[in-house]
């Protein structure tokens, strides 16, 4: 607020302090878009799942037959997302060998997110 001049007017303030209130707008706009990104991504990394597996779920051949309620076949809980996700220390190059599992656990395993967000 220090930065801003004082005028008589509205018109006058706004003219004097015009290039400070655009750059303001812009910076607003684009923290408000990184946030996003970093909600989005935060939610993620904490199901362990891909962008593309969260939006295109049913036209990915190996999540075909698996219901979106279940969560991501690769679900290690939230500690172990997190861990995946983060603490890959000098792994990068290392590929993991991801497998679908061969069929679907007897009773729905609640999804990491679903057991964050759970109200009962």
């Amino acid at each position: 607020v220090g930065a801003y001049k004082t005028a008589p007017t509205v018109v006058e303030w706004m003219f004097i302090n015009c290039l400070l209130l655009l750059i303001n707008v812009i910076l607003t706009l684009f923290s408000m878009m990184v946030g996003c990104l970093l909600i989005y991504h935060t939610f993620l990394a904490i199901t362990n799942m891909t962008t593309w597996e969260h939006i295109s779920w049913n036209r990915i051949s190996y999540l075909r037959n698996w219901p979106e309620e279940y969560g991501s076949p690769f679900d290690k809980g939230l500690a172990g997302n997190i861990i995946t996700y983060c603490c890959q220390f000098g792994r990068r190059s290392q590929v993991n060998d991801w497998q679908v599992p061969s069929e679907l656990p007897e009773e729905r395993k609640d999804s990491c997110l679903r057991r964050l967000l759970r109200t009962d």
